[in-house]
């Protein structure tokens, strides 16, 4: 058997998105756009976790006195991190005529 990998043809992909975006070009471009967001969003939303355990969390364990309401603002931007991709997700779904 030849288990030699196949040479990357940069035309084989360029005639491939041809076919794929022939008369689909709007929906392809709202496709990849998407997938970038959605990607964005969800790298963001574990990097900040990170953050909010580090920065916020962590140094408040077995400290008697520790106040709360620092956590306030960070837990807010949490929320907003996933509702704007939920919406986001969701409003693109509608828009196809998919209700997942």
């Amino acid at each position: 058997m030849n288990n030699r990998k196949p040479d990357f043809d940069m035309q084989t992909i360029k005639r491939l998105f041809g076919y794929i975006s022939k008369g689909n070009k709007k929906k392809l471009a709202l496709v990849i756009i998407t997938i970038i967001i959605n990607t964005i969003s969800v790298v963001a939303g574990s990097m900040y976790l990170t953050v909010l355990i580090d920065n916020y969390i962590a140094p408040m364990i077995g400290n008697s006195d520790a106040s709360y309401s620092t956590l306030i603002h960070p837990i807010l931007v949490m929320i907003g991190i996933y509702l704007i991709r939920n919406n986001y997700n969701t409003h693109i779904r509608k828009r196809n005529g998919k209700n997942l």
